[in-house]
């Protein structure tokens, strides 16, 4: 997965960390300059480059092992920075011998020193990389999770009653829509029982406007429209599948159905990532996000959390927003 935010975060960190150790690299290079009185300019500048660079990368190597919180992080972050430091000054010794000084003997001191720096950098490679590996399984287990959660709760019993209800009066008094709307149901469940983990968001919003389809029947007495627009850039980036239709839900519920009737707007855009915004007819924040926070829209919070997005809610003169970021998947 291309995670666009984090990729940015940690390129701009990465900056950050280089300017300040090319800065020290300088700084060290001028008290080590003036204290061999000017005579030497070589020496003073291949420790200093030396020294920091390399305690810098074995810095940031050994970090990739540390995953604690709290007062554990600091007390590792400590010693790695002191074992760096070691490493790094002891292996600045070595490369000063050969190059300013022209030694083409290393002692048995200089040979440990190195292959305790290799050995170091292997093992902290490994089992950062076992880590990761360890990390990615549980993410993908929790996301299989969340999105088994989110297939349950489209067989939420209210709207599967509703909508028997709608077909039993309806087989009555109109056979002919009776018939389009078990069409249009049997489309949308068939669509719900071909869920995966991950789909494109011209399938997603195929579904979710097959939901609306069938939410506009069962609510005949009220006036409902809805907008889908999306950017033709956007339709094969890939989305946890039906992460929409909660939100949508919401919109209806709290929405469309107190203000009796309304539209709902989906637009989906590129916006530093994939930006999915639905917009419906204004209804009380408190009443909205506090008391009715219910398990559709927190399955879709802690969803996007793993997959590195976020939800934003805000209202707007007389409209409910809702902004799901996701980072672009394609």
């Amino acid at each position: 997965m291309e995670e666009k935010y984090k990729f940015k975060e940690k390129m701009d960190n990465t900056g950050k960390e280089i300017i300040v150790v090319e800065i020290t690299t300088f700084v060290l290079y001028i008290i080590f300059l003036f204290a061999t009185r000017l005579k030497d300019f070589i020496t003073p500048l291949v420790f200093s480059l030396t020294l920091v660079n390399i305690t810098y990368f074995l810095f940031r190597n050994f970090k990739r092992l540390n995953r604690a919180k709290s007062r554990v992080k600091y007390i590792f972050d400590l010693l790695n920075c002191l074992y760096s430091i070691f490493l790094g000054f002891s292996i600045s010794e070595i490369v000063l011998k050969v190059i300013a000084f022209k030694s083409n003997k290393l002692d048995m001191n200089d040979i440990y020193t190195i292959l305790i720096t290799i050995f170091s950098v292997l093992v902290s490679n490994y089992v950062s990389g076992l880590q990761e590996k360890l990390q990615r399984a549980e993410l993908e287990r929790k996301i299989q999770q969340m999105n088994f959660e989110l297939i349950s709760s489209k067989f939420n019993p209210h709207f599967v009653f509703n909508t028997f209800n709608f077909l039993a009066e309806t087989t009555r008094g109109n056979p002919e829509r009776a018939e389009e709307m078990i069409i249009k149901i049997s489309d949308y469940y068939r669509e719900v029982l071909k869920f995966k983990d991950r789909w494109t968001v011209k399938e997603e919003l195929e579904f979710i406007s097959k939901y609306l389809e069938i939410q506009k029947e069962l609510l005949s007495h009220i006036p409902i429209e809805y907008e889908i627009d999306y950017d033709l850039n956007t339709a094969d980036y890939l989305i946890p599948t039906g992460i929409t239709q909660p939100i949508v839900e919401n919109a209806i519920k709290y929405g469309i159905k107190k203000n009796n009737g309304g539209i709902i707007s989906i637009n989906v855009m590129l916006e530093d990532g994939l930006c999915i915004e639905i917009k419906n007819s204004k209804s009380a924040f408190d009443e909205v996000c506090i008391k009715k926070f219910g398990t559709g829209l927190t399955i879709v919070s802690k969803l996007l959390e793993f997959v590195s997005g976020k939800l934003e809610f805000l209202t707007e003169e007389n409209l409910t927003i809702f902004r799901l970021y996701i980072p672009t998947t394609s």
